[in-house]
């Protein structure tokens, strides 16, 4: 590796997807991961400045005189919320917490049960804890620039450190406009959208040209009254829309920041989406000649009521309370768009923030709105705000950002050598629960073999992806034209609800024979409608609806990948196959190759390629084939 004389380190240190984006400006390299990854607690808030020695020492040479950049992505966030989250860390490794069931069983428990278990398993961290709830969060807010300088120069070993702050909307702004693939020169609108950003500001719109962000407006919302809602999280709500979603989505038994696609998903078995709670909601937000969108608290709060919210649902079913928030959210943002059109004149847009993860409501933009050009940013949610914040950095410190344009795959975190694979694979532990061989290069049409003949399979190869969705690098793959392959998948596999679908991997040149109107896109982050023909021949490429979330796929993005779609065509007459992320339900995407073999062993995958292993797991020593 070549020496990084500068390292700019964009970050998110607390709250909901915690993430570090780094960028190497002078060789051109980045890397990308979220604290999720690394505890496997999906949405992790742990604070990721805790990796940030490992994680850069892994994949950059650095020395003394090396100057370090550090942006961080939210202003809002106090020290003592960053201390908070890197204590959390510390509690993780006291009780031995990985896993989403894991946390659940410490961080259910009520807060003096917490407490007293902490003092009794580490009075050291009990009392940090409390020293940091009653003495830090009382002080000044510019103590956190000196407390992070300090943090991060331990554990760089560096103290050459400087330290930026970045509004969260403006981040999740930059992230979308200057990754996206459209020329400097052209006028882009950048639209931003999530639960809550600094300010209280919930969304914003912004003009991009000649490679410089200029706003145009903000949205803001009022926080929510803790007794309303009844603390569904850890922290507060907002009247804002993403706000509102979560609290149906919490309302249903999901997870609020984490299980949106759950409702996403339910809404499409809705018999009447357009009922009396998708008429009200249509009246709970407006937008002025500004392009503001503005709550109606009056109309709004019974919707932050749980106890409301629950007897609708059992009144509606909640196939059909799914159905109406997801329908609001579709209706209203169409009908934003197009305001937002009228005034700019603009028909080329760029999109981040969490809601944009609601593929449905994309591609309702895409159909109804008037939109001629679209991008979203594959790391639409939290962690993409902290490459947002580095690439605000490296334009401040005058350099040339152009070449992130070319980084069009987000295979942005890390990878692991055969070498790396082959010492774990070799392990004692793994002794009796797997057999492997190396196949090398072949691997790829052996995989697409597997699954024509119905097998399920993972592969993991090359750089992780960055961002929500899996793109061949740390993916689990199924037949598509098998109607029993999602259900087999959901209930076996993955092990989560039966209406989840899954998505497909497609060809390019696959797309408008398979698709209706579409555009050429390989991130997984909207939803097209597969034509009625082949509805009953790749009944599980698809959902209920009709409509899937592929990711299109051209030879340069991603070569193996693209052989064993290839092969799959060349042996079924389809180029597509199932793409669901490699986890089990409650885990994160594997990000090791410990990580790999764990969840390889823990469900149902016939087989597993590994970096040129084939990986199959034995039952009673006996390979189980």
């Amino acid at each position: 590796m070549e020496n990084a004389k500068e390292l700019i380190i964009g970050f998110k240190p607390s709250g909901h997807d915690s993430a570090v984006f780094i960028v190497d400006p002078n060789n051109k390299k980045v890397l990308g991961i979220s604290m999720e990854r690394i505890t496997r607690i999906k949405h992790d808030s742990a604070s990721i400045l805790t990796q940030l020695g490992n994680t850069i020492f892994e994949h950059f040479n650095l020395d003394k005189d090396s100057k370090i950049y550090l942006a961080e992505s939210f202003t809002d966030f106090t020290l003592s919320s960053i201390i908070s989250n890197i204590l959390r860390y510390e509690i993780y490794k006291t009780f031995e917490i990985r896993y989403i069931k894991d946390f659940d069983k410490y961080f259910k428990k009520d807060t003096k049960e917490r407490y007293l278990l902490l003092l009794k398993r580490n009075p050291v961290l009990f009392l940090k804890l409390a020293i940091n709830q009653t003495l830090i969060s009382k002080l000044p807010k510019n103590m956190k620039k000196s407390f992070i300088k300090f943090y991060v120069g331990n554990k760089l070993k560096n103290k050459n450190i400087d330290y930026v702050e970045y509004d969260h909307q403006l981040c999740h702004a930059a992230s979308a406009y200057y990754f996206s693939p459209f020329d400097k020169n052209e006028k882009v609108v950048i639209v931003t959208m999530d639960g809550m950003g600094d300010r209280n500001c919930f969304s914003s719109v912004y003009l991009g040209e000649n490679n410089k962000l200029k706003k145009i407006t903000e949205s803001y919302a009022k926080k929510v009254d803790k007794n309303l809602s009844q603390n569904v999280t850890t922290g507060r709500l907002w009247y804002s829309i993403g706000n509102l979603y979560g609290i149906f989505t919490h309302v249903l038994g999901f997870k609020i920041n984490s299980d949106e696609g759950k409702t996403e998903a339910l809404a499409a078995y809705a018999k009447n989406p357009k009922n009396e709670i998708y008429e009200d909601l249509m009246k709970c937000y407006t937008v002025n000649d500004k392009l503001q969108i503005i709550p109606n608290y009056e109309r709004l709060k019974k919707y932050f009521n749980i106890n409301y919210l629950n007897d609708l649902k059992n009144k509606m079913g909640e196939e059909n309370f799914a159905g109406a928030i997801q329908k609001f959210l579709e209706d209203f943002m169409v009908e934003y768009i197009k305001k937002i059109i009228e005034k700019t004149g603009i028909k080329t847009f760029c999109f981040a923030g969490g809601v944009f993860a609601n593929v449905i409501m994309n591609l309702r933009i895409w159909e109804d709105s008037g939109i001629e050009r679209m991008y979203i940013f594959p790391a639409m949610g939290d962690d993409g705000t902290a490459a947002g914040a580095a690439v605000l950095r490296a334009i401040e410190l005058g350099y040339d950002v152009s070449w992130l344009k070319d980084l069009e795959m987000p295979y942005w975190g890390p990878s692991y050598s055969k070498e790396d694979v082959e010492k774990e694979l070799k392990k004692d532990k793994w002794k009796d629960k797997i057999t492997y061989e190396y196949i090398g290069d072949k691997w790829p049409e052996m995989a697409a073999e597997m699954i024509a003949k119905g097998k399920i399979i993972a592969i993991y190869q090359g750089r992780m992806e960055f961002g929500p969705r899996a793109l061949g690098n740390r993916s689990i793959l199924a037949d598509p034209r098998d109607p029993k392959t999602r259900d087999k998948i959901n209930s076996t596999v993955k092990r989560r609800p039966w209406f989840q679908p899954f998505c497909p991997s497609v060809l390019e040149e696959e797309r408008e024979r398979l698709f209706e109107k579409s555009y050429k896109h390989k991130h997984m982050a909207i939803a097209f409608r597969m034509k009625k023909e082949y509805w009953d021949k790749l009944p599980s490429a698809m959902h209920i609806d009709g409509t899937a979330r592929p990711q299109f796929v051209e030879k340069s993005d991603n070569p193996n990948y693209y052989r064993l779609i290839k092969r799959f065509k060349e042996l079924t007459g389809y180029g597509i196959v199932v793409n669901t992320s490699f986890n089990l339900h409650g885990r994160t995407i594997v990000r090791t190759p410990e990580d790999a073999i764990t969840d390889f062993i823990d469900c149902n995958i016939d087989a597993m390629f590994i970096e040129g292993f084939l990986v199959r797991r034995t039952k009673n020593g006996v390979d189980n084939e």
